[in-house]
C-alpha cells in the first residue's frame, strides 16, 4: 500500500467550500487525483488538497492515481521540487 504525502497544508475555506459546493453537485461515485511516484511506499500529492479535504468533508472515497511526474522526476528529485524531503517539508 502507497503512503501519498503533500506538502500543502494550508486549506483556504473559500476553496474548500467551492469544492464541496462541486462534488455536492455533480455526486460523484469517487474523486480520482493524481499522485507522483516517490518510492514503492510513498507517492507525492502535487495539486488537489481542497479536493482530497472536500471529499473527505463529503463522504466520496478518493482514489490515487501513480502517474508519471512530467519533468520525469523521482525519489529524492520529486520530493524536494514540492518542498519535501525524506524527513519532512523544507
Amino acid at each position: 500500500m502507497t503512503t501519498v504525502i503533500s506538502s500543502q497544508r494550508y486549506i483556504d475555506n473559500d476553496i474548500l467550500n467551492a469544492k464541496i459546493a462541486q462534488i455536492e453537485a455533480e455526486k460523484p461515485e469517487a474523486v480520482t487525483l493524481n499522485v507522483y511516484a516517490y518510492n514503492d511506499e510513498f507517492a507525492v500529492l502535487p495539486d488537489g488538497h481542497h479536493t482530497y479535504e472536500a471529499a473527505m468533508q463529503c463522504d466520496v472515497p478518493v482514489i490515487f492515481e501513480i502517474v508519471n511526474h512530467p519533468e520525469g522526476l523521482t525519489g529524492e528529485t520529486c520530493l524536494s521540487s514540492h518542498g519535501l524531503t525524506a524527513t519532512g517539508t523544507t
